[in-house]
């Protein structure tokens, strides 16, 4: 049996499939860490379960990377069950995706993550309310300390099925549908796809257009706009039904306070500006200690040798070169990147790009790009490598110039 995980960015997919699978995987506090499909197996009485980890993605109708890849995968039938992995705190923008996966109709069960991170914002999700609207099975979850996530394996053998929730679009495109439907012998998603211009077959091509054109005059929108109004509306109510409110924690509202415009954004000023003066500060003082030690522990010693010439020059160049890179190089590089991690684990890289994200959309990029950004500072290499975290190839190549 093949099962394959799918959700937002950062809801928890790939530390879930570490603890089905064992399999190691990169697991970070910022979205995209899993750019490519990873894959592991495990046996549960007697059935060997594959687990396909798949890109986070907020949407399957996009030209992303990750867009394709899972895309790619649910159109080829490669897997027997959908397991969507929600964010309980964020359950309206997460049902999005999920009502896309529903209407490929095929098998699935639903994971409820984070739901310490939901009842600390006085969120309660009534999971038996929103598992009956779906039709499908909804297990509640904590994957970073492993609870309830043992349920998971016998949901996906004994308890996926076919969702039962349906969009209710508008009733032009719900016509157009059952004609392309009737006509072309289409399944429900291939024929929305074909709406929205996604067919490869001219002819299907052809009239899907001419019925987009007759409804986007009547409209005034594009077709796409249109269907995805339709999908927010109905991720609205079902998050209506089920969420009830209360006040939050007091973490919580230091989280709105990192996220809000003041003080978030001088704060995160004061932050990278602190960062950068102490990481020149101490990587002063452990570059004029590691020049001083390998001055006097090894090229003085090495002068007093009184090799040949030739070889005395050689080998203090050699010397002079590794004294760059550990006494002049890895001092700053070194304390820069702990302090990184610091930001990382905390969290507060995630409100980070959150912060940015309007700024960087002037140059063309999502909050995310300051990842690279910031890493750019202590290192070039690093930074360069980072910007695969980026969702689209446009992101990528304005990240790699900035």
């Amino acid at each position: 049996m093949k099962v394959g995980l799918i959700g937002n960015p950062n809801v928890g997919k790939s530390v879930i499939f570490h603890q089905l699978t064992g399999v190691g995987v990169e697991v970070s506090n910022y979205p995209g860490t899993t750019i490519n499909r990873q894959a592991g197996t495990t046996c549960f009485q007697r059935a060997i379960i594959e687990f396909i980890d798949l890109p986070g993605t907020y949407s399957l109708e996009g030209d992303s990377e990750e867009e394709k890849i899972v895309r790619s995968f649910i159109d080829s039938d490669e897997a027997e069950v959908i397991v969507a992995v929600l964010d309980a705190g964020r359950l309206e923008r997460n049902l999005y995706l999920t009502l896309q996966i529903a209407e490929y109709q095929k098998p699935m069960i639903v994971v409820l993550n984070m739901m310490d991170e939901a009842e600390k914002a006085g969120i309660h999700v009534d999971t038996e309310q929103l598992s009956s609207i779906l039709g499908v099975e909804v297990i509640p979850t904590v994957a970073t300390q492993g609870k309830n996530t043992g349920s998971i394996i016998p949901a996906v053998i004994n308890a996926a099925r076919v969702p039962e929730v349906k969009v209710l679009y508008d009733h032009h495109i719900e016509a157009a549908i059952k004609t392309l439907r009737t006509v072309h012998a289409l399944t429900w998603i291939r024929a929305i796809h074909a709406l929205q211009g996604h067919s490869d077959d001219p002819d299907l091509r052809e009239a899907a257009s001419a019925l987009s054109e007759e409804i986007e005059r009547m409209h005034r929108m594009k077709v796409s706009q249109i269907i995805a109004g339709n999908r927010h509306h109905c991720a609205e109510h079902i998050a209506q039904e089920v969420l009830q409110f209360r006040s939050p924690e007091r973490g919580a509202d230091i989280d709105r306070l990192l996220t809000s415009r003041i003080p978030g954004i001088p704060l995160l000023a004061a932050i990278l500006i602190g960062i950068l003066l102490t990481v020149f500060i101490i990587g002063s003082w452990l570059e004029e200690g590691i020049v001083t030690l390998i001055t006097r522990f090894v090229m003085e010693p090495f002068l007093a040798a009184g090799l040949p010439p030739l070889a005395e020059q050689v080998g203090v160049s050699l010397i002079l070169a590794i004294q760059a890179g550990f006494g002049i190089a890895f001092p700053f590089i070194f304390t820069f990147y702990l302090f990184i991690a610091l930001l990382e684990d905390s969290g507060y890289l995630t409100r980070a790009a959150f912060l940015a994200d309007r700024t960087l959309h002037r140059f063309g990029m999502h909050g995310t790009g300051i990842i690279p950004l910031v890493l750019g500072f202590g290192c070039n290499v690093p930074a360069i490598m980072s910007i695969k975290l980026l969702r689209t190839k446009r992101e990528r190549l304005i990240a790699s110039f900035l």
